[in-house]
């Protein structure tokens, strides 16, 4: 019986995995969007959005029929515990990569080339780098890694400061440029918001290691 529930939590992890790749290449082609517009990418987005919902139920029924197992022990119960949970932020993170996917068709051929979206650009590896290793700490029950993608997201959060700053300067210099700094800051906004995601999924990792999401200060 033991045998068999570590070979499902097992196979938690490897589609978890599936999942945050799945949102990680989401949110490559949405910037990519920016840069080269196409209906083709826009599909492909699409597409691995639904993927992403398909893993999230996969997931959760898996998790669901190792709740029923008899007597597995709390650490087992707060291994899939954080799973249930991560899925959820998973879910979003895709949803906001089809958001920035959907912005991106109406940003104007060229405005990449400023630098707001040059620090998006870096933004977008930066979250990305966050979702990686926050799957990554849960698979290998990593709590160091977890806790790092947490300090990270202060890194997000100052790209997007930084950005806020520059689109304002531009559109104070140039008020046609209001539309296009305002949707540049939208995308900013949603890759704030798979850093904040990230962050929950690390301190779902803690949860499962320690029994605790937050850490205790001394």
């Amino acid at each position: 019986m033991r045998n068999k529930f570590e070979q499902e939590l097992e196979a938690v992890k490897v589609n978890l995995a599936k999942m945050g790749a799945m949102c990680e290449n989401g949110i490559d082609m949405a910037i990519s969007m920016i840069a080269k517009p196409s209906t083709a990418l826009e599909a492909a987005i699409s597409e691995t959005e639904q993927e992403i919902d398909d893993m999230e139920s996969q997931i959760e029924s898996q998790c669901l029929k190792l709740f029923m197992r008899e007597q597995p022990v709390a650490s087992d119960l707060r291994a899939v515990s954080a799973a249930m949970r991560m899925i959820s932020d998973l879910e979003r993170i895709g949803d906001h990569a089809e958001d920035i996917a959907e912005v991106a068709k109406y940003l104007a051929p060229g405005v990449q080339s400023n630098r707001s979206m040059r620090e998006i650009e870096e933004m977008s590896k930066a979250a990305s780098e966050m979702v990686r290793n926050a799957v990554k700490a849960y698979v290998e029950r990593d709590l160091e890694l977890a806790d790092s993608v947490r300090k990270a997201d202060d890194v997000v959060d100052s790209y997007f400061a930084s950005i806020k700053n520059d689109i304002a300067e531009d559109i104070s210099k140039n008020v046609e440029s209001a539309q296009q700094g305002l949707d540049s800051l939208m995308v900013a906004k949603y890759l704030e918001r798979i850093g904040d995601h990230s962050v929950n999924l690390a301190e779902w990792v803690r949860f499962m290691i320690t029994g605790s999401r937050y850490e205790k200060e001394e």
